[in-house]
């Protein structure tokens, strides 16, 4: 199934450049078009794992859309980053987490620099992750990549705040779950034949789960297992079938391996041995983090103890909403409520 993108969206492809391979790559932006932007600011939004632009636009015929609501807010020009693989930029083959914080998320602010606008930047879940690494200074060295505080330093002047939605790098738990146990054990099964694969292509798994003529209420996206996903007491059917109709797309092996591990070592660690966690130390400019009760992803308890807890920022914000899930704020209209912490803490930088 072709999924349209709305009539005002409109992409860009832009003509970056790989570290990893010395070699260019098209990256995609999708740009928000609206008339009463405000002329001086931008705001980026990163999707998480697996996922394009849609999931902060899923039904806005519904009003369900992060991205929308955040534009009446507060009337920032807005772009969504499509990470390579993703949408219509290149995958660019062996590419890992790292390589989305090192290059993708780079490329997308060379891009954008080219406004001369303030820059704001919202990563949910790995969006939130591989931006924390790239605000860290996550980059390529002798000895592999590693973190660096000069790099740190520069990136982070190019941006004025922002919001990590979940994401906690260190992927630790206080809660004893038993889907966290049984991930262990399966990843540790198949690791080492994900690790021979390139493309992991989502959509092609989705597609059975999407609900049809031919399984209607009975269709597998209605299963109590996605409840690590999004509460399904919050998330109408609908929204559900939304999410597998429009953002599912894929993900690179070596991505997906890093994942297996960090949930077997309690961290994700650079393909040069540095663990994400060792980059939160650079962080340094205004920083709101937002977690979730029933989040499985992303423990409320440790992602403050063990993510926020080391952001060394002057300016810095921990909100916790109960009774929701990890992406209940991007699929239910009563839980985009949540991003009015979003603007406010935004509204602190707008002159």
């Amino acid at each position: 199934m072709k999924v349209e993108n709305p009539q005002d969206w409109k992409s860009h492809i832009y003509k970056a450049k790989s570290s990893l391979t010395n070699k260019s790559y098209d990256l995609e932006l999708i740009e928000f078009i609206q008339k009463d932007d405000r002329d001086d600011v931008i705001l980026l939004l990163i999707p998480g794992y697996f996922q394009n632009a849609h999931s902060f636009d899923l039904l806005p015929e519904k009003e369900i859309s992060v991205m929308r609501y955040l534009h009446r807010k507060l009337k920032m020009h807005t772009f969504v980053l499509h990470p390579n693989g993703i949408g219509k930029s290149d995958y660019v083959k062996k590419s890992s987490i790292d390589d989305i914080a090192i290059d993708d998320i780079s490329n997308a602010i060379s891009f954008l620099k080219k406004y001369k606008k303030k820059i704001f930047v919202l990563g949910h879940s790995n969006g939130g992750m591989t931006l924390q690494a790239h605000l860290g200074g996550l980059t390529r060295s002798g000895r592999g990549n590693i973190f660096s505080e000069t790099i740190a330093e520069q990136r982070q002047a190019e941006i004025e705040a922002v919001v990590i939605s979940a994401g906690n790098v260190c992927m630790t738990d206080s809660r004893d779950l038993l889907i966290r146990s049984r991930a262990k054990k399966i990843g540790h099964t198949f690791k080492g034949v994900i690790a021979k694969l390139g493309w992991i292509n989502g959509a092609m798994i989705t597609r059975r789960l999407i609900p049809s003529k031919f399984f209607g209420k009975k269709s597998a996206a209605y299963h109590s297992f996605w409840e690590f996903l999004y509460h399904q007491e919050n998330v109408s059917k609908e929204a559900m079938k939304a999410l597998y109709d429009k953002t599912i797309e894929g993900t690179s092996a070596r991505s997906l391996v890093q994942y297996i591990e960090a949930i077997n070592s309690d961290g994700i660690y650079s393909l040069g041995g540095d663990p994400y966690q060792r980059g939160l130390f650079n962080i340094k400019l205004p920083f709101l983090q937002m977690t979730y009760e029933l989040d499985t992803l992303a423990d409320p308890t440790n992602t403050k103890k063990d993510n926020f807890s080391h952001i060394q920022s002057e300016i810095k914000e921990f909100h916790y909403f109960e009774n929701q899930g990890h992406e209940d704020f991007m699929m239910a209209e009563k839980c985009l409520q949540n991003l009015n912490v979003v603007t406010a803490f935004f509204e602190k930088f707008l002159n």
